[in-house]
């Protein structure tokens, strides 16, 4: 039997108090933190606080919804929902937009399936669809790892099925890929912005005038397509699945659903058409083999819209003065799906 007062026992006994320090610190971070809500709204609406943001500024203080609006960020910055409203004839709060920065098909379906009881009550939903999501590798998000329903996590196989089942119990895991964006929001005191622009977009940049007269085509194409241009075929690559997953919720709850791929600048283009030769086809052929959506429409230039390259700030977000001319579009798409 070993002497408790054996010079060995101090060694022992600091490292069972550290063991057992790390782990109240850790606690404290998972309970105090990660699994609150206060951290992730010092985020300027982006990953969880996404979610937050909208069901509590934008979905539970509304009205019954008659349209809704769901993509990335390239939907959020176009759309406004006072404008649709006003095209629409609809009253104020009818029409949400509850599209976000890196909002893809499954994120989603996730905020829809949360709010499901009132968002269901609406007529149509509109889905905006990107390349990137459609054809690049699946990959989980923030948003997947923190709300994902464990029935929904057991349905992956290999290495997600493992990141998922971790971050099903331990939302400190769950939160890793946006720990800098929180500790970065702590720090500066909360978000410079949001939640809300004041006609009810979901706000992450700062309010601005006219996009840049010109951009530079190719590294803004390696910043968001290059992983693209490593794969031969890519078709049922990506989210194709999950994307005719939501379209099968909406409509089993009685929506309307219209699928939209919005214009990208017009001296973007070349270069999606120059190292992508096949994508627009392979993306069209995609919506097209979707089941479901009583619309579904692609633009490739600005042409239609009638709007000029700079009313984007880069290669597809919509500047400021875009926004009525985008919204204005949309509405005419649904013109005559929005009545009672």
């Amino acid at each position: 039997m070993t002497d408790p007062t054996t010079p060995e026992t101090g060694p022992r006994r600091r490292r069972l108090v550290a063991g057992a320090l790390a782990l109240a610190i850790l606690l404290l971070f998972e309970f105090g933190v990660a699994r609150t809500k206060w951290a992730y709204e010092q985020t300027p609406g982006v990953f969880v606080n996404s979610i937050y943001a909208l069901e509590d500024n934008v979905i539970a203080p509304g009205p019954e919804p008659r349209v809704l609006v769901f993509g990335s960020s390239r939907l959020q910055d176009s759309i406004s929902p006072r404008l649709l409203e006003a095209e629409l004839e609809l009253d104020t709060g009818e029409a949400m937009n509850l599209a976000f920065p890196f909002g893809d098909v499954v994120a989603s379906r996730l905020l829809y399936e949360r709010n499901r009881e009132k968002l269901s009550r609406a007529r149509i939903a509109i889905i905006g669809v990107e390349m990137w999501d459609l054809f690049g590798e699946r990959q989980l998000d923030p948003i997947q790892e923190f709300f994902l329903p464990m029935d929904q996590r057991l349905e992956h196989h290999g290495k997600d099925r493992f990141s998922l089942l971790i971050s099903s119990v331990w939302k400190t895991y769950a939160m890793r890929k946006m720990a800098g964006h929180v500790a970065g929001g702590v720090l500066r005191g909360g978000p410079d912005l949001g939640p809300l622009t004041t006609d009810g977009r979901l706000k992450y940049f700062a309010d601005g005038g006219l996009g840049p007269s010109s951009i530079d085509a190719g590294a803004q194409f390696d910043d968001r397509f290059a992983a693209l241009e490593e794969h031969e075929t890519l078709i049922g690559r990506g989210d194709r699945d999950e994307l005719q997953r939501f379209i099968d919720l909406l409509v089993g709850d009685g929506l309307r659903v219209v699928v939209v791929h919005l214009p990208m600048r017009r001296d973007f283009v070349p270069e999606v058409d120059g190292r992508l030769p096949t994508v627009m086809a392979e993306t069209q052929s995609l919506l097209d083999s979707l089941v479901g959506p009583e619309l579904v429409v692609m633009e490739t230039s600005l042409e239609v819209i009638g709007i000029p390259d700079n009313y984007f700030r880069d290669f597809g977000h919509a500047a400021e003065p875009a926004v009525a001319p985008l919204t204005s579009y949309l509405a005419s798409l649904l013109a005559g799906l929005a009545g009672p």
